[in-house]
């Protein structure tokens, strides 16, 4: 079921249940690498990526996944 998740007291997003239980279960982590994730959660990360709810932090070896607070 798509709904609206606020990230902030000004910014909405709208957003489905695989999104939300993705974003309450690595909000807390201060970095999540690609690596560790299965691959349909990469998929997760990368749309949420694209909708400025986590950010992409890259190095020559990994890509971590931060959540934009």
């Amino acid at each position: 079921m798509l709904r609206w998740y606020n990230l902030t007291h000004k910014v909405r997003i709208y957003i489905d249940d695989n999104d939300l239980e993705f974003i309450n279960k690595y909000k807390r982590f201060k970095k999540v690498s690609k690596s560790s994730l299965a691959p349909e959660e990469v998929d997760i990360a990368d749309k949420l990526v694209q909708k400025s709810v986590f950010g992409r932090y890259k190095t020559d070896t990994e890509t971590f996944y931060l959540f934009n607070r």
